[in-house]
């Protein structure tokens, strides 16, 4: 059962680390130059910014408790591919921040009630901290729309865009012996799923529109992953030379809010279950593949045959 937590607080990366300089490239470079600059500083941890102190208290106090009382959620402008640099810089700082939003450059209030937010921190282009409770969230969001004439098209990950490997080891041996599986193979990219090609031709069709027109087509990842989860999937994206333009790790979060936010032209998942709940609100399909279309009795499978076959499987 997923925990409950008293207090959720979304902060954007600018406001949990010093984003300055970056800031300063976005506003007078562009957003690819902000990316390039990202890319080529991976390993440089960002430093603690000014809503840095608060997330590390309130942190703190789930361990004086012994309980899951706040939930921190990362929200950010930064694409998956930059973001890698603030995943790099929260598991350098050592902070338990395990559920995350990357917009690829749009306003991130999009998703405040969809986690849940109680408390939204952001750093404004003075550094000062500015906060607004879930109520406040709630007048401002009814007037945010997605551009007229832009296909958005939403999928999930694990039986979708990526094989079902993962899933098989979650439904066989749980979920920390799916952790424990990420952890080893973490540096190898995902088999490729039913839907990787597909992604691969929007891609391709976005850059053919040209550069005044890539916003025309707009691809969104929502995946139950998180932690230890989150990292091969930016290692899969960065090897198949994929560009997602959102990406939203939501931990085994209802899907249903983040959809309904995003509004989609349509949303593939390999459940019969998430579908038949996000369907009510937005176009959904089944994508048919894998272990989730199985029947449960012929779903026990060997780990170690699954170590010995990943090899394999990678390479299809």
């Amino acid at each position: 059962m997923l925990p409950t937590f008293e207090l959720v607080v979304c902060i954007t990366s600018s406001a949990l680390f010093d984003c300055t300089e970056l800031r300063e490239i976005w506003k007078r470079d562009g957003f690819e130059a902000y990316k390039e600059r990202q890319r080529t500083n991976l390993i440089v941890p960002l430093q603690p910014g000014v809503g840095y102190p608060l997330v590390r208290s309130l942190l703190a106090l789930n361990e004086v408790a012994k309980k899951q009382l706040v939930e921190v959620v990362l929200i950010s402008r930064k694409d998956s591919d930059s973001g890698e640099r603030v995943r790099q810089s929260i598991y350098y700082h050592k902070l338990p921040i395990t559920r995350m939003s990357f917009t690829g450059g749009t306003d991130v209030t999009k998703y405040l009630s969809a986690w849940k937010c109680d408390l939204f921190l952001t750093a404004d282009e003075d550094q000062v901290l500015n906060t607004s409770t879930n109520s406040d969230l709630s007048a401002s969001l009814a007037s945010l729309s997605w551009p007229e004439g832009q296909v958005r098209i939403a999928f999930d990950g694990d039986g979708v865009l990526f094989s079902d490997q993962a899933e098989r080891i979650y439904k066989t041996e749980g979920l920390e012996g799916f952790f424990e599986f990420e952890r080893k193979h973490g540096h190898i990219a995902l088999p490729k799923g039913p839907m990787q090609v597909f992604a691969l031709k929007l891609q391709k069709l976005c850059q053919s529109l040209g550069e005044n027109h890539k916003w025309r087509v707009r691809t969104f990842l929502v995946t139950a992953r998180y932690d230890v989860g989150n990292i091969r999937v930016f290692h899969t994206l960065k090897e198949w030379g994929l560009e997602i333009d959102e990406t939203h790790f939501i931990g085994g979060l209802d899907k249903t809010p983040f959809l309904q936010s995003i509004n989609p032209a349509i949303f593939f998942d390999d459940s019969r279950e998430t579908t038949d709940r996000a369907k009510i609100y937005v176009p959904s399909a089944q994508v048919i593949y894998g272990i989730n279309n199985l029947d449960p009795n012929i779903l026990i499978r060997s780990p170690s045959i699954e170590s010995r076959n990943i090899q394999n499987e990678h390479s299809t």
